[in-house]
């Protein structure tokens, strides 16, 4: 008589401690994706961010060029500030920036400078004609901390024996920083520099001067 032989099948489950092994493992992924996630959305707001704040002191630069065209003199509240001819060093320009900057155009002034209201800060372009205001102009910069500006005089000749003149440029800088605990951001100094035929001493000072 042939004797049956019964194959048992193993009915062994996971035990509590591979279960809490397996489920710490998993937290631990979960918990890495998450952040990684997280750290990809801050920066990617911050970015953006800092993007929009661009693109909004890029139309306060672009009034100002335009203003500055236009205008016969622009003034600041702050002193001049004059480089020595041949200096490589840039200053320290801290000393010397203004809050305000005038255009005096042959028919009024357009001034800009930093407000504060119940909406936050932003640029106030104020253009006078005779006397009265004739327009209003408020340029919303997000996130903006400061609006500063002057002039910078750069001695410089054409050659070695000519006179001496002095190039004049228009320093403007906007700043901008994030408070917002979720998405801090640090202080960005959006800067330009502005060279026009009315910020020399004479426009035409070359041609004053043989072909080099």
């Amino acid at each position: 008589m042939n004797g049956t032989r019964a194959v048992g099948v193993s009915s062994r489950g996971f035990t509590f401690v591979e279960m809490l092994v397996a489920v710490l493992l998993c937290g631990l992924v979960l918990g890495s994706a998450h952040s990684i996630f997280s750290q990809g959305v801050r920066s990617s707001v911050k970015g953006m961010d800092l993007l929009e704040s661009i693109r909004a002191a890029n139309e306060v630069f672009s009034q100002i060029r335009k203003d500055l065209r236009a205008s016969i003199k622009a003034d600041t509240s702050s002193p001049k500030l004059v480089i020595p001819m041949g200096e490589l060093n840039f200053p320290d320009l801290t000393p010397v920036l203004s809050d305000t900057l005038v255009f005096q155009q042959t028919s009024g002034t357009a001034t800009y400078s930093l407000v504060s209201g119940s909406d936050g800060q932003f640029i106030r372009r104020e253009e006078v004609i005779g006397g009265a205001v004739t327009s209003v102009r408020k340029f919303a910069v997000p996130r903006i901390k400061s609006f500063k500006t002057t002039k910078i005089g750069q001695k410089q000749r054409v050659a070695e024996g000519y006179d001496v003149f002095i190039q004049d440029q228009l320093f403007v800088q906007i700043s901008v920083e994030s408070n917002d605990p979720r998405f801090p951001g640090e202080k960005v100094d959006l800067s330009n520099f502005f060279v026009t035929g009315q910020l020399v001493q004479t426009a035409w000072w070359n041609n004053f001067y043989d072909s080099l």
